[in-house]
C-alpha cells in the first residue's frame, strides 16, 4: 500500500483460514504488529485492532514519518491455536499522484467500498509507477550499488534523485561534514555542493573533459544509499491517467465480460479494445498509453537523472 508522509498511517491485515475467508482471531487473544523500516530497525510495536464490524480485518496506526521509506508491518495472531503472521509493505511518498478526495469523487469509484476503493487506487499507481520507469512523485528508496571514481555517483535504476537521508562507501559515512548536510535530513541532490561533486575526503580534484566539472571525484567502492528520489511535482495529463487507469480498473472489475475481449457490442455503440503489447501501448488505453509513451524514461542514465 502506499501512504502520505507527515500522516497516520493506517495499515489493515487481513486474518484469512485455509480456505481463504475471513475468520477473527482466537477468542482471549491479541493481534500485535511490529514496524521496520528500510533497513530492517524496528519503528514501533503494538496491539493491532479489529477493523470495525470487519470481522478477521485488524488495523494498526503507525505514528506519522516524515523521511520517505519502504515500512513492513508484521502482523501475528492466533488462529485454532496456531499462531499466524503476514506482513504488509507500506511505501511512503509525499502525495498521492491524485488526491484520494478527487478520486472519491469519480462515479465508478465512489461506489466501491473504502478497502476496494484504496487498493484499485494503489494498483492504478503503481503500474504507472513501473511503466514509466521513475516515480511521478517523491519516494524512499534502498539500494546498494558499486562504483567506480567519477565526478557523479550514479545510482543504477534510480531517476530523478531528489535527496539522501544516507550514504556509506565500504561501510564508512559519506554524508558527515559535507556542504549543506543536515543530520536529521540528509542533504538535497540540487544543492551546489553536491552538483558539483565537492565532498568531505574525497582525494585530490580533477578537470573531466566530458561534464566540463572541476571537482574532486567520488572514490570506488561498494556504496549504500538510502534516497528519496522522483518528481516533485505531477503534470496534469499524467495524473488524468492514473485517474483513468483506476476507473478502468473499478469498471472491468465490476463487468462480466470476458478478460480475453477485444470488442463489447451494445444497442448504442460498439466499442474495441487497443491490445497491450507492453511497449507503447502497456495498458491498452489510448488515453494513458499515450502519456505513459510521453513521458517514460527512454534509456538508462538519459541526461543527468540518477546522478548526483
Amino acid at each position: 500500500m502506499r501512504a502520505v508522509a507527515g500522516r497516520p498511517i493506517n495499515v489493515r491485515w487481513r486474518l484469512e483460514d485455509e480456505s481463504g475467508d475471513l475468520v477473527a482471531a482466537d477468542v482471549g487473544t491479541a493481534v500485535t504488529a511490529v514496524v521496520v523500516d528500510g533497513s530492517g530497525a524496528q519503528l514501533v510495536t503494538g496491539q493491532a485492532l479489529q477493523d470495525g464490524a470487519n470481522a478477521g480485518v485488524y488495523l494498526f496506526s503507525v505514528p506519522p514519518q516524515s523521511r520517505l521509506d519502504l515500512l513492513s508491518v508484521t502482523f501475528a495472531g492466533t488462529l485454532g491455536g496456531q499462531t499466524v503472521t503476514g506482513t504488509e509493505q507500506v511505501q511512503l511518498v509525499d502525495r498521492r499522484v491524485v488526491p484520494l478526495s478527487v478520486l472519491r469523487q469519480d462515479q465508478a469509484l465512489s461506489a466501491l467500498p473504502l478497502l476496494d476503493f484504496l487498493r484499485i487506487v494503489d494498483a492504478a499507481e503503481d503500474a504507472i509507477t513501473n511503466a514509466l520507469r521513475f516515480s511521478p512523485v517523491l519516494m524512499g528508496e534502498r539500494a546498494e550499488w558499486r562504483s567506480r571514481e567519477c565526478v557523479r555517483l550514479f545510482v543504477p535504476g534510480i531517476y530523478y534523485l531528489h535527496q539522501i537521508y544516507a550514504l556509506t562507501r565500504n561501510d564508512q559515512d559519506q554524508l558527515t561534514g559535507l556542504p549543506g548536510s543536515d543530520p536529521a535530513q540528509g542533504v538535497h541532490v540540487r544543492d551546489e555542493a553536491i552538483e558539483r561533486g565537492y565532498g568531505y575526503n574525497f582525494g585530490t580534484g580533477y578537470y573531466d573533459p566530458i561534464l566540463g566539472v572541476y571537482a574532486v571525484p567520488w572514490l570506488p567502492g561498494v556504496y549504500k544509499g538510502w534516497v528519496c528520489h522522483g518528481w516533485t511535482e505531477t503534470p496534469a495529463d499524467l495524473a488524468k491517467a492514473v485517474l483513468l487507469l483506476a476507473r478502468h480498473l473499478a469498471q472491468t472489475g465490476a463487468t462480466a465480460y470476458p478478460d480475453r475481449a477485444t470488442r463489447i457490442m451494445t444497442e448504442q455503440s460498439e466499442i474495441w479494445f487497443s491490445t497491450p503489447n507492453g511497449a507503447d501501448r502497456p495498458f491498452g488505453l489510448p488515453e494513458v498509453d499515450g502519456v505513459i509513451v510521453r513521458y517514460r524514461v527512454p534509456e538508462p542514465l538519459a541526461d543527468d537523472r540518477g546522478a548526483f
